[in-house]
């Protein structure tokens, strides 16, 4: 209970060099990944179309089969997106006792996107599925490496890594803040992943997967860059 109580109230620190580091690191890590989609990625649908027939998606990720490519819902699913990081910094410069660490909390959210980024590159590189409308015409949309990358779904990764920034930096705010800012996490994540599935870019166990490695990856972070208790702090701060 008092390590629980230590991570919820616990000011963050951020070692620049240190945390720097593994924020370069991370970034370079996602851009190799990114930048060798072409050569690593084997474009299967596009040779072998009976590898991608629909028949081999289980039941609950055919939902995502209805239809074609949805340009609203992909395009509405950034700015859910978008949305969740704006919470994040809205609630770190809200809800902290002093402005640096509303700093310290956006330097440790960026650092955490880059290591989501890295992390999602890499299970994209080894998994390799395709999209859910490369199943719908494997010939015509089977060709491109970057339909390849479903699994698993980096908006929605990225919202729920947000909000759960968002979440934990409300937890010492007044209660019907801090519900306020559970329910927009909750929802811009939810409609993050639903409009990804809807918009045919990804299947539900991507997007499920993808707001679960989002959590994990924000709690990761956040928990091994807790210092002093709220309430030590200011008393040191006076």
């Amino acid at each position: 209970m008092q390590r629980l109580r230590h991570f919820v109230t616990a000011t963050p620190i951020f070692h620049p060099f240190k945390d720097g580091t593994v924020m370069i690191v991370a970034f370079l890590g996602w851009y190799a990944g990114f930048a060798s989609r072409a050569s690593v990625i084997t474009s299967t649908c596009a040779h072998a179309p009976a590898a991608c027939d629909i028949e081999t998606i289980n039941s609950i990720d055919r939902w995502a089969l209805v239809r074609d490519y949805d340009w609203l819902s992909d395009h509405l699913s950034y700015w859910t997106q978008d949305a969740s990081a704006v919470l994040a910094v809205v609630a770190s410069f809200a809800f902290s006792p002093l402005r640096r660490v509303a700093w310290t909390h956006l330097a440790l959210l960026l650092q955490a996107t880059f290591i989501n980024g890295a992390v999602m590159e890499a299970v994209r590189l080894f998994v390799q599925r395709p999209r859910p409308f490369v199943y719908l015409d494997p010939l015509k949309h089977g060709g491109a490496p970057a339909h390849y990358t479903s699994f698993y779904s980096g908006h929605t990764s990225f919202a729920a890594l947000a909000c759960t920034f968002a979440v934990l930096a409300s937890m010492n705010a007044h209660e019907s803040a801090r519900r306020l800012v559970l329910f927009s996490a909750v929802f811009l994540t939810a409609a993050t992943g639903l409009l990804r599935v809807t918009g045919s870019r990804h299947f539900i166990s991507d997007v499920g997967f993808g707001a679960l490695m989002g959590v994990v990856i924000a709690i990761a972070v956040n928990g091994l860059h807790r210092g002093k208790d709220h309430a030590t702090f200011h008393a040191s701060s006076c």
